[in-house]
């Protein structure tokens, strides 16, 4: 499934009949496969952080009694 919500951004000078951008303010996706990186601010690697962060508190854990 996909849904979104968002704004219709009609330019101030039109050079073509109709031409408008859309930004979204929503996104929901039920399913998503992505065979790259993503990127979430300065975040460049999601996968990455998101591995090591797990590892970290799997040490932790490790570590309380």
């Amino acid at each position: 499934g996909f849904n979104q919500s968002g704004v219709s951004l009609v330019p101030y000078i039109q050079t073509t009949s109709g031409a408008s951008v859309f930004v979204p303010d929503s996104l929901t996706v039920t399913g998503l496969t992505v065979t790259g990186n993503i990127s979430v601010g300065t975040t460049t690697n999601l996968q990455t952080t998101l591995t090591s962060l797990q590892a970290q508190i799997t040490a932790l854990n490790q570590r309380v009694p």
